[in-house]
């Protein structure tokens, strides 16, 4: 099992102050750490350690964040991305690309603190079981296996799925047929608060779409229900 306290944790930062801050915030929770200034740096250190987070800064010396996040999302650690662009499109760009939070700066201490909390309990409860159980869930031509994180289809390939979008289909599938809002989407899969304005819950829908459904834009199992949320159709 996970113990949230002794987690590794990677952060990439080139910002001295900001490593500082982050470091102090860090070590109070009993975290191990280690950075990187850069995208090069960052991608050595994910070589030679196994990682259960990641915070990411998009603005680093060498190299763009965003080319980062698909490489840190396709493995099982979390990974929260802090900016200090502060654009929509960046935040939708993030999490359609893999990140599971996304983080602007400058920050609060404690909000930081609380994201790291609710992405390293997150990955606990996926590493747990705790979301679904361990057997495969028949999904039309696919075979959704959560321990696995990923959905399998008749010839045996197998479509990764990050740990949010693991999580979220977990829920949508515990809850099939009921209609779930956007905020208790993002209460249960994000432990957060949704926000008027929040995207978050839309892009990581529209992830899964593309990876589950036949037609995309025209979805057989996860269904909008406007202007509520979204509902899992099993029935197919």
């Amino acid at each position: 099992m996970l113990q949230v306290g002794s987690s590794r944790i990677l952060v990439v930062e080139d910002d001295p102050l900001i490593q500082r801050m982050i470091q102090a915030v860090l070590k109070e929770e009993g975290y191990r750490i280690d950075f990187a200034g850069d995208g090069a740096a960052a991608q050595k250190q994910f070589q030679l350690h196994s990682y259960d987070l990641v915070l990411l800064d998009l603005g680093l010396p060498d190299v763009s964040g965003f080319d980062l996040v698909p490489v840190f999302s396709k493995v099982s650690c979390a990974l929260i991305v802090l900016t200090a662009r502060d654009t929509e499109s960046d935040e939708v760009l993030s999490l359609e690309l893999g990140a599971d939070d996304y983080l602007r700066k400058p920050f609060d201490h404690q909000v930081l603190r609380a994201r790291i909390r609710k992405a390293l309990k997150r990955r606990q409860s996926q590493s747990d079981g705790a979301e679904i159980s361990g057997d495969t869930v028949t999904i039309g031509p696919w075979q959704f296996d959560p321990g696995r994180q990923s959905l399998i289809d008749d010839k045996g390939e197998a479509t990764t799925l990050t740990q949010t979008e693991c999580d979220l289909l977990s829920i949508l599938i515990q809850n099939a047929g009921a209609t779930l809002s956007r905020d208790q989407l993002c209460e249960m899969a994000l432990k957060r608060e949704w926000q008027p304005g929040d995207r978050s819950i839309d892009v990581l829908i529209n992830r899964l779409r593309k990876k589950l459904e036949e037609q995309p834009n025209d979805p057989k199992h996860i269904i909008t229900v406007r202007p509520v949320g979204y509902r899992f159709d099993s029935s197919l």
